[in-house]
């Protein structure tokens, strides 16, 4: 994301965090731009889930699941900038990243980065409608 957003970007996401943080604080998942964040305290983890742009579970890759980790990290530095409450959200927690496919009735995870590593899970997908 770019260090100054366009005003409606700014407008839409500022709506989001004020609709959401309260969730978020509470311990329910706060969708805000493209992504979803949930504070999972029992795990010690705050989670970004971020989401497949394919509409058919067999053209999800892992290099879409990397290119899509890596540009969620970019929007959760964006959030935390312009958010710092965010920051406070997150402190003292793991971050982890999970790239998921939307199936309709569930996300399912494909990919995700903790601790630094990555691992793609290829079976998945598998039983997905789609697939």
């Amino acid at each position: 994301m770019p260090s100054e957003l366009p005003a409606n970007t700014d407008a839409e996401l500022r709506r989001a965090f004020s609709l959401g943080i309260d969730a978020l604080r509470g311990g329910i998942a706060m969708p805000i731009g493209g992504l979803c964040l949930y504070r999972d305290t029992r795990e010690h983890r705050f989670i970004v889930h971020c989401y497949s742009s394919c509409y058919y579970a067999e053209n999800i890759t892992q290099k879409e699941a990397e290119e899509r980790i890596a540009t969620a990290k970019e929007e959760l530095n964006t959030l935390t900038q312009l958010f710092p409450e965010l920051r406070d959200q997150m402190r003292g927690l793991d971050i982890a990243f999970y790239f998921c496919y939307d199936a309709d009735t569930a996300g399912v995870l494909v990919a995700k980065e903790e601790h630094g590593q990555f691992l793609y899970l290829a079976n998945a997908l598998t039983g997905c409608r789609n697939a």
